[in-house]
């Protein structure tokens, strides 16, 4: 099983945003075994 940790020190929007972006991803394709 593939694990995303997405940090971001320099603008609090980053994290939440590519979040969103990878739980999209995964919403799109559920073969994609991913836990974030």
């Amino acid at each position: 099983m593939l694990q995303v940790l997405f940090v971001c020190t320099g603008n609090t929007c980053r994290s939440p945003m590519a979040e969103a972006l990878a739980r999209d991803l995964v919403r799109r394709d559920p073969e994609m075994a991913a836990r974030i």
